[in-house]
């Protein structure tokens, strides 16, 4: 096992008057050196620094409420339109 720091911290103060995000560091202890190669894989596949890789994997998986609900909307409208009578049909079908 080996120790793996992550610092996730703005590189500029923000503005007076500016929208501030309150940034953190994350050390996560005990990160497996056989994931810390995949992660850096990964990482370099996609162009981005390992830290980098590991906000998008954090900001993908714990999204915003608001980016959630936006996606399942767009999910939802992709769905094809049913009727009652595919329903009924359907019903029919599993009875017999």
């Amino acid at each position: 096992m080996i120790d793996a720091c992550i610092l996730l911290a703005p590189r500029r103060k923000a503005p007076e008057g500016a929208c501030r995000h309150i940034m953190a560091t994350i050390t996560i202890r005990g990160v497996s050196e056989d994931l810390v190669l995949r992660i850096k894989s990964d990482a370099q596949r996609n162009g981005r620094s390992m830290e980098q890789e590991l906000r998008e994997l954090l900001a993908s998986r714990y999204r915003s409420r608001s980016d959630a609900v936006a996606e399942l909307r767009a999910r939802w409208e992709r769905l094809p339109e049913l009727h009652a009578e595919d329903v009924d049909r359907w019903v029919e079908k599993g009875r017999s």
